[in-house]
């Protein structure tokens, strides 16, 4: 699983990237889910809201302002939510 975090129109999406097969303009985001800092650590809900994060979605590369590595603890925490179906929070706290 090569996990990367996208910012994307200002929400920083952490997903699979890949590069759309017929139209160089595009990415495809395998399984995104937004990033949020809450007052009881960092949370991943589905992105875009209101669907099944287990999904393929393409978005044009003008909508992403950026592509990073995550640390380690938000990729634990995301490979934890395809590995079951809860949401799990990283094992040690994220500083920002």
């Amino acid at each position: 699983m090569n996990v990367k975090m996208v910012r994307i129109d200002g929400d920083d999406v952490i997903c699979e990237v890949e590069l759309h097969e017929t139209d160089s303009n595009k990415y495809y985001i395998i399984n995104p889910v937004k990033l949020m800092l809450t007052s009881e650590g960092p949370a991943m809900t589905p992105w875009p809201i209101h669907t099944n994060p287990d999904k393929k979605i393409e978005v044009s590369k003008n909508h992403i302002i950026l592509i990073c590595e995550p640390t380690s603890e938000i990729v634990e925490a995301y490979q934890g939510n395809f590995s079951s179906s809860k949401i799990v929070t990283p094992s040690k706290s994220l500083v920002v």
